[in-house]
């Protein structure tokens, strides 16, 4: 068993910094996974895009932990301030949602802004979600869900924000096969 991910460290995708607060903000995934090589029968080396031979199977145990994590963290002193965990084991079917795999945005008014999908009452196949906490304490102060075309997609939504006259706005691409692509913009509180 490995943990915290299946490749013995956490995942980070792209990470945001704000020059507000001083502090860096890291979408990551807290999971685990085993590993077990196979009989010498069954060893069919496969050369990897990273040119290593993989000769084992890898799997995660059902009810293993997993914990998407939002993180803010101050780089100078290397210190956590604060994070948001969501359990995310057993993902949109056990209602719950995804693992984290979204770059963070940092806003000027103070958000960290994260794409999800999320399993919610009025969506329990999933909706790609724009999720926005308070970038100095880390509550969640809002989330918006990101329709494709009209539908309710399990997709994440693609976050960039732009300025016009001082107010901020977010626009997010998302594409999905059967619902087709959208860019969907919206002013920030």
């Amino acid at each position: 068993m490995i943990a915290p991910t299946a490749n013995g460290g956490v995942e980070w995708p792209d990470p945001a910094f704000s020059p507000a607060t001083g502090l860096e903000y890291v979408c990551a995934n807290a999971q685990q996974a085993g590993y077990e090589s196979p009989p010498a029968s069954d060893q069919h080396p496969v050369i990897s895009n990273a040119g290593a031979i993989i000769q084992f199977r890898s799997s995660t145990a059902p009810n293993s932990t997993s914990i998407a994590r939002l993180v803010a963290f101050n780089p100078a002193t290397n210190k956590i301030v604060w994070k948001h965990d969501e359990v995310s084991t057993g993902g949109i079917t056990r209602g719950n949602s995804t693992p984290c795999a979204s770059p963070v945005t940092a806003t000027a008014s103070n958000l960290a802004l994260i794409g999800r999908i999320v399993a919610t009452p009025q969506y329990p196949n999933g909706v790609g979600m724009v999720q926005a906490f308070d970038a100095t304490i880390g509550a969640m102060v809002w989330q918006l869900p990101v329709l494709v075309n009209g539908q309710a997609v399990a997709t994440v939504p693609r976050i960039t924000l732009y300025s016009v006259g001082g107010k901020e706005y977010l626009v997010s691409f998302t594409h999905f096969s059967t619902a087709g692509a959208e860019v969907s913009a919206y002013a920030l509180p």
